[in-house]
């Protein structure tokens, strides 16, 4: 049996998706949504959390994801995580311009282009919970 070698990459491809029905704009009409990796649902859960009660744990997480303590929780910055093609390959990226720099944030796409009810959003944001094994009902030690 294969061992986890330091530095091996997580293959994304790997996470559960499924899809989620968005009835708001049409019966047929669907996101596909994936599970969370494991830093991913870390980052969600502290970005929940008010800045004096975060871990430093939580807080080089939100670094690895280029968030600060004080950042608000931001559901899009999840969506775009989250809100998979049926190849697997993100909805939503950062666009970049000729010289390297992000004109527009994977985040702000979603905000602009995904227009969808708050129910929607909650609901993608559950399901990719449950994909990923994180429940909100879950009791704290």
């Amino acid at each position: 049996m294969p061992m986890f070698k330091k530095g091996a990459k997580l293959n994304l491809q790997a996470l559960p998706i499924e899809k989620h029905p968005l009835p708001e704009l049409g019966p047929d009409v669907f996101a596909i949504v994936r599970g969370m990796t494991a830093l991913e649902a870390q980052v969600m859960q502290a970005a929940a959390k008010k800045t004096e009660d975060l871990t430093e744990s939580d807080k080089r997480a939100m670094e690895k994801f280029g968030m600060k303590p004080e950042d608000p929780l931001d559901d899009y910055r999840f969506l775009a995580w989250i809100l998979v093609n049926e190849d697997r390959t993100p909805v939503f990226t950062d666009t970049v311009d000729e010289t390297g720099n992000v004109t527009k944030t994977a985040a702000q796409d979603v905000r602009d282009n995904f227009d969808v009810s708050e129910a929607s959003i909650m609901g993608i944001l559950k399901k990719s919970m449950d994909l990923s094994g994180i429940s909100r009902d879950r009791k704290k030690n």
